[in-house]
């Protein structure tokens, strides 16, 4: 595995965890409105179901969301403690600054004092040769998981 794509790998478990955020604001809109709108007609399910059934899909993805929490704290220890590796202080603050604090390249190019296109360019890609080559001699780059 490349390290741009061992380093994506949280980006990606952020991402799902804004989903699942985002979902569960849903859900809730959903439950607050619902009770307002249920027929007495006799059909379908009584409206105790309904919101019943409502408060077990947000405790589901509530707990989908912790899992993913978790798992995204674990895997940005592991990839802060293979960025410890790097020699250079400088690879090893841009590597953190993007893909474990998520920073866009214009406020990496303002922390670090150079231009964006420079940062993106250059500086990123000796800094992705710099992390693969320290992995390589600490650890694989593999996946990260959270077994």
């Amino acid at each position: 595995m490349q390290a741009k794509d061992y380093l994506r790998q949280l980006n990606q478990v952020h991402k799902l965890i804004k989903a699942k955020e985002e979902k569960i604001k849903e859900l809730r809109a959903r439950a607050i409105y619902r009770p307002n709108r249920i027929s007495y007609g006799g059909r379908g399910s009584a409206p105790g179901d309904r919101v019943s059934e409502m408060v077990a899909s947000i405790c589901s993805v509530e707990e989908l969301l912790l899992f993913d929490k978790l798992r995204l704290s674990r895997m940005e220890e592991l990839t802060l403690e293979k960025l410890r590796a790097l020699a250079d202080e400088g690879d090893r603050r841009l590597l953190e600054l993007r893909y474990v604090n998520r920073k866009c390249w214009d406020e990496i190019a303002d922390i670090m004092g150079y231009s964006a296109a420079h940062v993106r360019g250059s500086l990123h890609n000796r800094a992705l040769r710099a992390f693969e080559k320290a992995a390589e001699v600490a650890v694989k780059i593999e996946p990260l998981t959270l077994s």
